[in-house]
C-alpha cells in the first residue's frame, strides 16, 4: 500500500503527459517540450520512477545535458525525490562524460592519467603563441579548429580539413597546436568528446562495458547536440531501446556553437519505433503572450508542429513601442521603468533582453544617469575568476610542478622570481633536454638562490596537509588576504573562502588531485545565485533557461533581428526567428517589445501586429496598467466584518452576492454604506 501511496504520490506532480512520459519504456521516447513546459521535469521524475518503482541502480542510469547549471539542478531535484545523495548518479554534461571516459580508458589511445584539461581561454593563450612564433595572424583560428574537431576531423586528416576550407596557415597552427598538446599530455574541452567517441568506436569491448553499465539513457536539450555529442551518444546507446531524449526545436539557437537541429528532427529515423510525445502546456507565461509567441514561430517550416497554451490568466497584452533609434529607446525604457517602479513594483525584477552585447551601452549609461539598480548578466563562471583561477594555479603547481601547465600558470600570477628572460631561458633548456620546465629551473637555479616564495610553496608538499590546508597556507605564504584587505575587495575575499570549503567538502570522499583538477574544469560550483536587481541588462541568447515577471526586448528592428550576418538564408532567418520566440518566452506577466530603429523586425508579421497593444509613448502602458489595477479593484468589496469578498454577482441595484473567505453572502449596500 505504501508503495502505492508512494508511486501516486509521485505521479499526482505532473500533468497527463508528463505522467505518460515518465512510465514509457516500450522503445526510444522523444518529447517534444515547449517553453515553460515542465520538461526538465520529466527526466528528473524519469530518472525517481526508474530509482524508485523499476528497481535500476542509479549506476545505471546515464543523465546527459549541455549546462553544468542545468547538470546540478538535475541532481538537486533527483536527490530530493530519491532522497539518496546526488554523486549517486551520473547526471553530467557530455564533456565531463568524456572526462571521466578518458580518465578510465584513455590507456587506448595512449593517454596516461596525468593528462590535464585546460580551458578557453587557455586554449586562446596558447593558439596566440604559437601564431606569433609562427608569424601569422589568424583571428578566427581557434573556432576553426574546434569546430574541426566538434565535426570529428583531426589534425592527420588534412585532405578532409582542406575540403572543409582550412588554408595552409591554418593546417599549421593547427599542426603545432596539436603538438603542444601532446608534449604537455593536454587536452581542450572538444577532445573530452572526440578522443571518447574515436576510443569507442576502435575498442568495441570499452564501448559494450559502458553500454551495459548505461542500460538508461536521457538527454535534455537534445536540440543543442553536436556532431561528437551526437555520434558518442549514438555509440553509447547502440541498440538500447530504453533512451528518452527531451528538447525543442523551437528553442534551437546554438547553430553556431556546432549544434544541429537536425538530430532532433531525425531522432525517430536513428531510432526505428520511437514514440513521440508533446509537452504543449505553458506553466511560466500570460495567454496572450503564448498567443504572439505561437504566432511568431508559427512561420517556421523546419519544426515539429505544436501549440502552446495555458491556463494562466490572459494578462495585459504584449506591448509594442516604436522607438525610432538606441537612444531615444534607452530614454523611454528608464522612464517606463522608474514609473513602473512606483505604480506596479510587482512586476519586477525586469530583464532587458537584447540581440547583442553592444546594445547595452545606451541603457548602462542612462540608467546610470538616473541612479536605477541594474545588472548586466554576462554569466562569469565562479572557476573563471581571477582570485579563484590565481589560487588554484598554486595549489596544483604545489603539487604537480613537473606539469608545465601548472609552472607557467603559477609564475604568470605570482611574483616567484621568474620573469619572460627568465622563462625562455627555462624553455630553451627544457626543449634541449627534453625536460619540463621546472627540472630547467632546478637546474639552473641550482647554484643561484632560489626565491623565497617559491621555496616556501615547494615546502609544502613534504607536509602532510589536505588540500584545503594547502590552500589556507597559500593564501598565507603569498600575503593574499593582506593585498585584498588593502583594497576592501571583500566580496572576492568572499569567494576565496568559498573556494576552501569547496575542497573541504571535496577532499572528505575523494583524494586525486586530478578529479579535482578535472571538477573544476568542467563542473560549475553550486550555482552561484543571480544578485538580486530591479533591473537585468542580458543578451537574448544568455536569457535562454531564465524567466522574469517583466520582459523588454530592446532593438526589434530590421538591423538587430535578424543580424544581417543571419540574413543570408532561410536556415539562418529560422534560426534568429526562434531566438525571438525564446526571447517572448521569457516574460511570465508583462511584455514590451520596442523598436529602437528605423524599421521593425520582420519577424513581426501582419498577424503578430494584430495582437499587439501598439503605443506612442510608455505614458499609454502607464495608464493601461493603472487601469487594469483600478478594473480588478472594482470586482472586490471590503466589508468591515466579513474583510475583502469577490463580486459574484448583482442580483438587484442595492443587494450583491458576495465570496468572502467564511463563505458566499447576499450584501445589501444600503445597510452597509449605513455604517460607513
Amino acid at each position: 500500500m505504501y508503495n502505492l501511496w508512494m508511486h501516486n504520490e509521485l505521479l499526482s506532480r505532473l500533468n497527463n503527459a508528463q505522467k505518460e512520459a515518465v512510465q514509457y519504456f516500450d522503445s526510444p521516447l522523444m518529447v517534444v517540450a515547449g517553453a515553460g513546459s515542465g520538461k526538465t521535469r520529466i527526466i528528473t521524475y524519469k530518472i525517481a520512477y526508474l530509482c524508485l518503482f523499476k528497481k535500476v541502480s542509479p549506476a545505471n542510469i546515464l543523465a546527459l545535458t549541455f549546462t553544468n547549471k542545468a547538470a546540478n539542478e538535475m541532481k538537486e531535484r533527483v536527490e530530493k525525490l530519491v532522497n539518496l545523495p546526488a554523486h549517486k548518479f551520473n547526471i553530467t554534461t557530455f564533456h565531463s562524460l568524456g572526462a571521466v571516459i578518458l580518465r578510465e580508458n584513455g590507456s587506448h589511445l595512449g593517454f596516461s592519467r596525468n593528462w590535464q584539461i585546460i580551458d578557453e581561454n587557455e586554449q586562446s593563450s596558447i593558439l596566440k603563441k604559437i601564431c606569433s612564433e609562427l608569424n601569422l595572424s589568424i583571428r578566427n583560428i581557434q573556432y576553426l579548429i574546434n569546430n574541426a574537431k566538434i565535426n570529428l576531423l583531426f589534425v592527420q586528416d588534412r585532405e578532409k580539413l582542406i575540403e572543409s576550407g582550412f588554408s595552409a596557415e591554418e593546417l599549421r597552427v593547427f599542426e603545432h597546436y596539436s603538438a603542444y598538446l601532446q608534449k604537455n599530455m593536454l587536452w581542450d574541452f572538444e577532445d573530452l568528446i572526440s578522443y571518447s567517441y574515436l576510443l569507442l568506436k576502435n575498442f568495441p569491448e570499452v564501448c559494450n562495458s559502458y553500454s551495459k553499465r548505461f542500460a538508461f539513457i536521457l538527454v535534455d536539450e537534445y536540440q543543442d547536440t553536436n556532431p561528437n555529442q551526437y555520434q558518442l551518444l549514438k555509440l553509447l546507446a547502440g541498440n538500447c531501446r530504453q533512451i528518452t531524449v527531451v528538447g525543442d526545436d523551437d528553442q534551437a539557437i546554438y547553430s553556431w556553437r556546432g549544434a544541429r537541429i537536425e538530430y532532433l528532427l531525425n531522432f525517430e529515423k536513428d531510432f526505428p519505433q520511437t514514440k513521440i510525445i508533446k509537452l504543449e502546456q505553458n506553466y511560466r507565461t500570460t495567454a496572450s503572450i503564448i498567443k504572439l509567441a505561437n504566432l511568431v514561430i508559427s512561420e517556421n517550416l523546419k519544426r515539429h508542429p505544436k501549440t502552446m497554451w495555458t491556463e494562466n490568466e490572459s494578462g495585459w497584452p504584449p506591448f509594442f513601442i516604436s522607438t525610432a533609434s538606441q537612444e531615444s529607446e534607452a530614454e523611454e525604457i528608464t522612464s517606463f521603468i522608474k514609473r513602473l517602479k512606483v505604480s506596479r513594483p510587482e512586476l519586477f525584477p525586469v530583464a532587458i533582453l537584447m540581440r547583442t552585447n553592444s546594445q547595452t551601452l545606451q541603457f548602462e549609461k542612462k540608467f546610470t544617469e538616473n541612479n536605477l539598480d541594474f545588472k548586466i548578466l554576462r554569466g562569469i563562471g565562479f572557476f573563471q575568476r581571477k582570485e579563484i583561477k590565481d589560487l588554484l594555479s598554486l595549489l596544483f603547481f604545489v603539487n604537480n610542478p613537473e606539469l608545465d601547465i601548472y609552472f607557467k600558470r603559477a609564475i604568470q600570477n605570482f611574483p616567484l622570481g621568474i620573469g619572460e628572460k627568465k622563462l625562455s631561458a627555462l624553455e630553451n633548456e627544457s626543449a634541449k633536454n627534453g625536460c619540463s620546465l621546472f627540472a630547467a629551473y632546478q637546474t639552473l637555479s641550482a647554484s643561484a638562490k632560489q626565491n623565497e616564495t617559491m621555496q616556501k610553496l615547494l615546502s609544502l608538499k613534504e607536509k602532510n596537509a589536505t588540500f584545503s590546508q594547502q590552500l589556507t597556507e597559500i593564501i598565507e605564504i603569498t600575503d593574499f588576504y593582506k593585498k585584498m584587505s588593502e583594497h576592501q575587495d571583500w566580496e572576492r575575499w568572499e569567494n576565496v573562502l568559498t573556494l576552501i570549503e569547496y575542497i573541504k567538502n571535496w577532499e572528505q570522499a575523494n583524494s586525486d588531485l586530478n578529479e579535482l583538477s578535472d571538477l573544476i574544469s568542467l563542473e560549475s560550483m553550486p550555482r552561484e545565485k543571480i544578485k538580486k536587481s530591479d533591473v537585468y541588462l542580458v543578451t537574448m541568447h544568455s536569457s535562454k533557461g531564465l524567466e522574469f515577471p517583466t520582459v523588454i526586448i530592446a532593438g526589434a528592428c530590421s538591423h538587430f533581428l535578424p543580424l544581417a550576418y543571419f540574413n543570408r538564408n532561410w536556415q539562418h532567418l529560422e534560426e534568429e526567428r526562434r531566438l525571438f520566440y525564446v526571447s517572448i518566452t521569457r516574460a511570465q506577466k508583462l511584455l514590451v517589445i520596442s523598436q529602437g530603429g528605423s524599421s521593425p523586425t520582420i519577424f513581426l508579421t501582419y498577424q503578430c501586429r494584430n495582437n499587439l497593444q501598439h503605443v506612442k509613448n510608455i505614458d499609454e502602458i502607464i495608464n493601461i496598467l493603472n487601469q487594469k489595477e483600478q478594473k480588478d479593484n472594482e470586482n472586490y468589496l471590503l466589508h468591515p466584518i466579513f474583510g475583502q469578498g469577490k463580486i459574484l454577482k448583482k442580483i438587484s441595484s442595492t443587494k450583491l452576492l458576495i465570496s468572502f473567505d467564511s463563505g458566499e453572502k447576499i450584501i445589501d449596500l444600503t445597510i452597509l454604506n449605513k455604517n460607513n
